[in-house]
């Protein structure tokens, strides 16, 4: 019953996370599992740098919150025929002494959802086996259920990573910076 109500509490947090990553609020880039951290030279001209406003790149969006912190994300794009997964990265820039720290975090209402999720349905595998004394089906469903997670994650991360570094890759070449 505690995982329901995680799940429920997880979703729609994960409702509020989508609208404030669109508009580009910081607990949604800083919250979260971290899956890319690394650091490059990066020389950034000052110029190319505009505080508080929204900029777009083919397929990112980015805006500078600091003179020396950068929010990123890819666009959302409607109606456009692509595989979708429910662990779209967003990304830090910050700029110090000629290099950027670059972050990659996976968003934290939809990973708790997950993780609830694979809670409950953990219980109620072993309920199942309990009440019914069957516990070759119950281990069944159970590794049925892990394995739909375990997939779904493993196939989700490398596809959004790609399209992380796809858009820091936009962002970069949009601020006319040099390596």
């Amino acid at each position: 019953m505690l995982s329901w109500g995680v799940a429920i509490l997880a979703w729609f947090y994960g409702i509020y996370e989508m609208f404030a990553t669109n508009r580009m609020i910081i607990s949604s880039y800083i919250l979260g599992k971290k899956v890319l951290d690394f650091k490059e030279p990066f020389v950034c001209h000052e110029h190319s740098i505009r505080v508080n406003e929204m900029l777009e790149t083919e397929n990112g969006k980015f805006k500078f919150i600091q003179r020396s912190k950068c929010l990123f994300r890819e666009k959302l794009k409607l109606f456009h025929l692509r595989w979708h997964t429910p662990f779209p990265l967003r990304g830090t820039l910050a700029f110090q002494d000629g290099i950027v720290h670059v972050e990659g975090r996976l968003p934290l209402g939809p990973t708790v959802f997950m993780a609830a999720w694979a809670i409950g349905w953990t219980s109620g595998g072993i309920g199942f086996g309990i009440q019914e004394h069957d516990f070759r089906f119950a281990g069944l469903f159970i590794l049925i259920g892990w394995l739909f997670l375990l997939i779904m994650y493993y196939m989700s991360v490398p596809l959004e990573k790609k399209r992380f570094l796809v858009v820091y890759e936009e962002v970069k070449q949009n601020l006319r910076c040099s390596k």
